[in-house]
């Protein structure tokens, strides 16, 4: 599995000279262009926090606020629903011509 989030930084540890002969002219951009796109896509945008405290709390607020029974019927209509797709009954029935 690649590590994209080092991956800059282990490239910038190879010399140019290196990285042109095994990979060629264009070869060494390109994996000096992904490391720096590797870096960037998994930097944490969220420096403060904040969403790592508010987004578990805003989901324990939905099983036990009001909405509780609401999130709970949902739950189960999905479930619900999910049995019923994997029925063959049910499959033939929906997949059967129409007249």
């Amino acid at each position: 599995m690649a590590d994209f989030k080092t991956l800059d930084t282990r490239v910038g540890r190879l010399s140019p000279e290196y990285l042109k002969s095994v990979f060629g002219d264009r070869g060494a951009q390109n994996l000096q262009a992904m490391g720096k796109v590797g870096s960037l896509a998994t930097r944490d945008l969220n420096t403060s926090g904040t969403a790592k405290i508010l987004l578990p709390a805003g989901e324990l607020g939905q099983l036990t606020g009001p909405h509780a029974l609401g999130a709970g019927l949902y739950m189960a209509g999905n479930y619900g629903v999910a049995r019923l797709l994997q029925s063959p009954k049910v499959l033939n029935y929906l997949t059967a011509p129409k007249k």
